[in-house]
């Protein structure tokens, strides 16, 4: 009975002791992973326009992930570079240089919730960074809106079993919200009064930082995972990604940006 008992707990969603690949001392999985794939991104922002912007461009993602019977940790950086376009006549039709690029570290612990050899929820720590650039020549000097983001909010997943050709995978669900952050971005509305050569686009961009709570800055970043593991110990994994923001300047002037990113991610097993 002992035996059967233990077989069913080692049988649970994500348990390393049955993956195949190198285990660390203390007895991590842990995966270097690669990855690019298609994003469409969109956003509207009144210091710059009253009109929506959006693209289908590339991003790509280096990661570092751990994972034993009980913690997982996530260091993930993401970036892109886009020329956002919108709906208007050829001859006025102004396009808009976009930079994004984050960082997300997820720090979780296992939960003792819903049915352990079905299920592996996790939750725990967030610790974010997010900057965005956003150059627009059509607006000479105040055309630049730089803005950041650094926040520590909450995260969690939850991980479950599947068979895919005899292999057994993973179909896992993430979110993660920042909750305190300290972030800033320009006040000016393209007067050019604004931006001069002692005023600059960056000088205003830490001039206006200051530390909110889930108002002036607001973001949901939620993924969808598959993980297929390959003979060798590494990993396949198909991720679409929804990141949405929304934050606020100086003077009020908010910015609204959204993204959809299907990501194919090759996960080196070391």
């Amino acid at each position: 009975m002992l035996l059967l008992s233990c077989m069913a707990v080692s049988a649970n969603a994500q348990n390393i002791s049955e993956d195949e690949g190198i285990l660390s001392k203390k007895e991590y999985a842990r995966y270097l992973g690669f990855g690019v794939g298609t994003t469409y991104q969109s956003f509207y922002d009144e210091v710059l326009s009253s009109k929506r912007y959006d693209k289908i461009g590339v991003a790509a993602c280096i990661s570092n992930t751990k994972i034993n019977d009980v913690k997982y940790t996530e260091l993930m950086f993401q970036g892109s570079m886009l020329n956002m376009e919108r709906k208007s006549d050829e001859l006025v039709n102004q396009k808009i240089k976009y930079y994004k690029a984050f960082m997300d570290y997820r720090h979780m612990y296992k939960l003792a919730v819903l049915d352990e050899n079905i299920y592996d929820v996790r939750a725990g720590a967030l610790f974010s960074t997010l900057f965005g650039h956003r150059y627009a020549p059509a607006l000479a000097n105040t055309g630049n809106v730089y803005e950041y983001a650094i926040s520590v909010g909450l995260t969690g997943k939850v991980a479950r079993e599947q068979t895919f050709s005899g292999r057994r995978g993973h179909i896992i669900w993430d979110l993660s919200i920042p909750f305190f952050t300290n972030t800033s971005r320009p006040s000016y509305m393209n007067v050019s009064e604004g931006v001069g050569p002692t005023n600059k686009a960056l000088t205003q961009m830490f001039a206006n930082n200051g530390i909110t709570a889930f108002g002036k800055y607001m973001r949901i970043n939620s993924r969808l995972h598959i993980l297929y593991p390959l003979k060798n110990g590494n990993k396949l994994k198909f991720t679409y990604q929804w990141d949405y923001y929304t934050m606020k300047g100086g003077s009020g002037e908010k910015v609204y940006t959204a993204e959809h990113t299907f990501m194919l991610n090759y996960q080196f097993n070391y």
